[in-house]
């Protein structure tokens, strides 16, 4: 099962297969906005819940979380490449993702004042709300390639944001 396969890699890190293949077969295959949706809610519950069952709060678990957001932005942004009739296979890699000159780069600000809670959130270590604003958002940008890209970008920013608060760099 995919999904499995997703949270064992997110989680584990073990024999960490490339996740791109499985994004691209999820963008192809589940069309629906209720289909997407479920699929965004399971890696809501990823990143959210990084290691269940685990109490303490640890490197480790922020590191999950941030890579669960890099796994939303590309799965949004294949989503996108799907409804602009551009999605590739097998799968480019996201810094590569060029969906059409309507849609834009993956690559851009992530700046939209309607995501600025959640990325505050993040911002403050407050992992589990943040990614229940962030979801709350992503949930009305689900329509038309545009949208879809312009949320991959936010999704892209708030794993930067996890990046830089779990390992500042240090001069």
């Amino acid at each position: 099962m995919d999904l499995a396969t997703i949270a064992d890699t997110l989680r584990h890190q073990k024999n960490t297969p490339c996740l791109l293949g499985i994004l691209s077969r999820f963008a192809r295959t589940n069309t629906t906005q209720a289909q997407r949706k479920e699929i965004l809610q399971h890696l809501d519950s990823i990143a959210s819940d990084p290691l269940p069952g685990k109490n303490e709060d640890n490197g480790e678990s922020v590191s999950i979380t941030m890579r669960t957001l890099a796994t939303m932005a590309d799965l949004l942004a294949a989503f996108a490449g799907k409804e602009a009739g551009m999605l590739h296979s097998p799968p480019l890699p996201s810094f590569m993702l060029r969906i059409s000159s309507n849609v834009g780069l993956r690559s851009g600000p992530a700046r939209n004042q309607k995501w600025k809670k959640g990325f505050e959130l993040l911002e403050s270590g407050q992992y589990k709300l943040a990614i229940k604003e962030l979801g709350k958002q992503r949930n009305k940008w689900l329509s038309g390639p545009e949208l879809l890209m312009r949320a991959s970008r936010h999704y892209e920013g708030a794993a930067q944001v996890s990046a830089e608060r779990n390992h500042p760099f240090v001069i």
